[in-house]
């Protein structure tokens, strides 16, 4: 019998180590959070400074556990390419239009290129 290797697999970290750049605030920014600027002081170096990141490590524990759903906020083609597992895929354009399909108790993950 063969042991399984419990290690993650190189696309699956490739994926988030990737795409873990957005993670829980596009939701918020779907909503109309405000943005930051460079005459307000904030940063323009990152996509969204105000959004809160999400660690590969928490990320990959929240998917272990079943404690997050992920949403892949790529166009479709990309998504049938290559994605997280189990993840839900609702463009960035269609976001706001589709947040009831998005379930609410669990953390709510968002990911793209």
């Amino acid at each position: 019998m063969k042991k399984k290797n419990n290690q993650v697999s190189v696309p699956f970290l490739l994926i988030f180590g990737g795409l873990v750049l957005l993670s829980i605030g596009l939701i918020f920014l779907a909503l109309n959070a405000p943005t930051t600027n460079a005459s307000q002081g904030g940063t323009l170096d990152i996509p969204f400074p105000q959004i809160a990141r999400v660690s590969l490590a928490d990320a990959k524990s929240a998917y272990d556990k079943n404690m997050a759903i992920f949403i892949d906020v790529r166009d479709s083609g990309s998504y049938a390419a290559s994605h997280i597992a189990n993840a839900l895929n609702i463009p960035l354009t269609e976001l706001e239009g589709r947040l009831a399909e998005i379930p609410r108790d669990r953390w709510i993950i968002t990911y793209c290129t």
